[in-house]
């Protein structure tokens, strides 16, 4: 039942809302680095909501996903399943990607000079922007397919060698 659903709902940067905690849930919370705070509904939550975070294993994802897409409103949302026991919700437009652009125009930062590595579904539209998208080896199959350039897995340096990378096209 949807009133079952484990997800997480973020509003600001300083606290995350959780609505039916789970396992998923419980071992993320550490991930944000900020407060969780449980909740008996999404209604409970403050408003605006930024993003939406079902945590539940690929069948339940499935039928969220089913759900939204009989929706009218089903094309103002960004629906990502992002690994397999998280299914984002955001508003169009609202993803890594728009972020990553915004950031660079703020800067005065060139599209030519922006990088990003990412390693899951969520993070292609942040690789889509960049100039040189990089992912790590051990990158979920959908990165992978998408076409980055790869990088050494997340534990054996690949952040070091995507600063290699960098230093020989500036040097």
């Amino acid at each position: 039942a949807v009133g079952q659903l484990a997800f997480k709902v973020y509003h600001d940067n300083k606290s995350i809302f959780v609505v039916n905690p789970n396992e998923y849930t419980e071992r993320q919370k550490h991930l944000t680095h900020l407060p969780a705070v449980t909740l008996p509904s999404v209604w409970e939550a403050p408003s605006p909501i930024l993003k939406i975070a079902f945590q539940e294993p690929l069948d339940v994802q499935q039928k969220v996903l089913d759900f939204i897409a009989e929706r009218p409103w089903r094309n103002e949302y960004e629906v990502v399943s992002s690994a397999d026991h998280l299914l984002e919700v955001t508003v169009h437009g609202a993803n890594k990607g728009g972020m990553v652009q915004k950031l660079a125009e703020l800067l005065s930062i060139e599209q030519r000079h922006v990088y990003a590595m990412g390693d899951h579904a969520n993070d292609i539209p942040m690789l889509e922007v960049a100039a040189v998208p990089f992912a790590p080896d051990d990158c979920y199959p959908d990165v992978r397919a998408w076409g980055p350039v790869i990088l050494p897995p997340c534990n054996d340096h690949c952040v070091a060698r995507l600063i290699e990378i960098l230093e020989e096209r500036y040097a």
